[in-house]
């Protein structure tokens, strides 16, 4: 995946987070078919990711999770949560950022690149393409 960012402005860009739940069994075996099923599901959402990805926000930039790791080792980066509040109760990146309090504070983040992610990218794709229509 390859991630264009410009210093100018505030840089946006998509993360592409999928993360698979370890599967915690008693056998080999069933450890085996976990992972395999894993890697299947894995495979299922990276297949709809591209295909809504190309379909409904093909312009926006993504970064895969060992990219992010590197950029936030040069610099700052503002992780933006787009997820449902229920979801956000389960599970966050730390550091992160809800949408609503990015939404309050953009201003803050104009010089800084500013990455957005949910569970699957479907909803971060939207909110970039959003944001970028009103010229962020």
């Amino acid at each position: 995946m390859n991630m264009t960012l410009t210093k100018a402005r505030m840089r946006i860009a998509l993360l592409l987070l999928i993360v698979v739940p370890e599967v915690v069994l008693g056998t080999q075996t069933a450890l085996a078919e976990g992972l395999t099923q894993q890697r299947a599901r894995q495979a299922q959402i990276l297949e709809l990711y591209t295909a809504y990805r190309q379909a409904d926000f093909p312009s926006a930039p993504d970064i895969s999770v060992a990219e992010l790791l590197k950029l936030q080792q040069r610099e700052t980066v503002v992780l933006v949560d787009v997820r449902e509040p229920r979801e956000v109760a389960v599970s966050i990146i730390p550091e992160a950022i809800s949408r609503d309090r990015y939404e309050q504070r953009r201003a803050e983040f104009r010089d800084r690149t500013v990455v957005i992610y949910c569970t699957i990218g479907y909803r971060s794709g939207l909110y970039v393409k959003q944001i970028r229509r009103e010229g962020i």
